[in-house]
């Protein structure tokens, strides 16, 4: 369910994307090991130049699992205490960071 591509093409009145952009998407229906997939530009994320495409498909879930935590399940705030279960594992080590900063 995720993936990591090049836009090739854009739809009438898409912004805020050009040709060229390297993007990522994750739950955008099955077909995230196809060669080419039609997208909504509202699922597709910009992948900064310095991650690769390996890196960025492997951490977006946890990384989205990770923002949803400390962000919409509780409004992580300075001086809290947060207790991470496996937080050496991908979405542990990237909640740990975040919650921290």
């Amino acid at each position: 369910h995720e993936a990591v591509g090049v836009v090739e093409a854009l739809g009438e009145g898409v912004t805020g994307l050009k040709v060229g952009d390297r993007v990522m998407y994750m739950n955008a229906g099955i077909g995230a090991y196809a060669s080419a997939r039609n997208v909504a530009a509202d699922k597709l994320v910009p992948v900064p130049s310095n991650i690769s495409d390996e890196v960025a498909a492997a951490v977006f879930f946890k990384a989205m699992t990770a923002q949803y935590l400390v962000q919409k399940t509780y409004k992580v705030k300075t001086g809290d205490i947060v207790l991470v279960h496996a937080a050496a594992g991908g979405v542990g080590q990237i909640l740990a960071g975040w919650a921290k900063a």
